[in-house]
C-alpha cells in the first residue's frame, strides 16, 4: 500500500531534532522523508538522514567524493 503524502509545506521531520534525538554529533544535518533529494551539506561533520536512518560525513571531501 503506497504511503501518503503530507501537503506540501507541513514538515514532517527536521534534520535539526534527528541530530538531537539520534545524538549524530553533526554540525550540520539534512531530512527528507524519501531520502532521494537533499539539500548540499555546508558545515561537517555532516548528516544526510531518512526515515530509515542517516550516512554521517566526517569531511567535505569525503561528502563530495562520495558514490
Amino acid at each position: 500500500m503506497a504511503r501518503a503524502k503530507k501537503p506540501a509545506g507541513v514538515r514532517t521531520n527536521s534534520g535539526k531534532k534527528l541530530n538531537e534525538q539520534w545524538h549524530i554529533g553533526a554540525a550540520h544535518a539534512l531530512y527528507h522523508r524519501d531520502g532521494t533529494w537533499f539539500n548540499v551539506l555546508e558545515k561537517f561533520p555532516g548528516a544526510l538522514c531518512d526515515p530509515n536512518g542517516y550516512v554521517l560525513f566526517s569531511s567535505k571531501s569525503e561528502y563530495e567524493n562520495a558514490p
